[in-house]
């Protein structure tokens, strides 16, 4: 993909990839300025399945999603769907783990759920108020 002029593009295994390992290495430093140690045999070992399904799913998996849909449908179209992330963990939450929400915390997902639809359905006139007129 070409970006005409409008920034760098990087393919998204290549982002994804880059993201994951500045995240690794920020972690490294924030361990080691704490004087934590990092020794896998430190975790329990019935940890790393969640440990395993967490760095699947939510890290490997939905940053590779993405950075795939931003190449597709572009980054402002991207980040607004991601802002739905939260309601599909708490949907999951719900379903598999027998989570029950608050009264307040329906609300907030509503409002989220709200606010996405709105942004995806405002005209630009109706979501950029005119500043200034043309001559």
């Amino acid at each position: 993909m070409r970006s005409k002029g409008k920034g760098a593009e990087v393919s998204p295994p290549v982002a994804g990839a880059v993201m994951m390992t500045g995240t690794w290495l920020t972690m490294l430093v924030i361990a080691a300025a704490a004087r934590e140690p990092l020794v896998p045999w430190g975790v329990p070992a019935e940890a790393w399945p969640g440990l395993f399904g967490i760095g699947l799913f939510a890290a490997a998996i939905a940053i590779q999603a993405f950075y795939a849909s931003m190449a597709r449908i572009g980054a402002a179209q991207a980040s607004l769907m991601a802002t739905v992330e939260p309601l599909v963990v708490i949907a999951l939450g719900v379903g598999f783990l027998g989570e029950t929400l608050a009264p307040i915390q329906i609300l907030g997902a509503l409002l989220v759920l709200a606010g996405v639809l709105l942004a995806q359905t405002a005209t630009p006139s109706e979501s950029r108020p005119t500043l200034l007129e043309e001559v």
